[in-house]
């Protein structure tokens, strides 16, 4: 893991490689689903003057694949929510 690593989620490979880019805002999130996957995984900024803009993903080498599907899958269901929360919000205001 690099030195610069904000965060992970407590498993650790031999050897990662970077997945993706995402927004701060659901680090944690796919962080504690790729931990119960059982795959290492950890964060870092993509730029060290901009902590809070980006961060790119790190996983298991060896368990990209798998790592690239607990990810389609956490992004479904932050959409699925995002989508709750607005249809939600839009009752309210009723």
């Amino acid at each position: 893991m690099s030195e610069r690593a904000t965060r992970d989620n407590g498993l650790e490979a031999p050897a990662y490689v970077a997945l993706a880019d995402i927004d701060p805002s659901v680090g944690d999130a796919l962080l504690t689903a790729l931990r119960r996957a059982r795959i290492a995984a950890y964060l870092e900024p993509t730029s060290p003057s901009e902590e809070t803009s980006r961060q790119r993903l790190y996983v298991a080498a060896g368990e990209r694949t798998d790592a690239r599907a607990v990810i389609e899958v956490a992004a479904r269901s932050f959409a699925h929510d995002a989508t709750a929360a607005r249809r939600a919000g839009s009752a309210g205001r009723r």
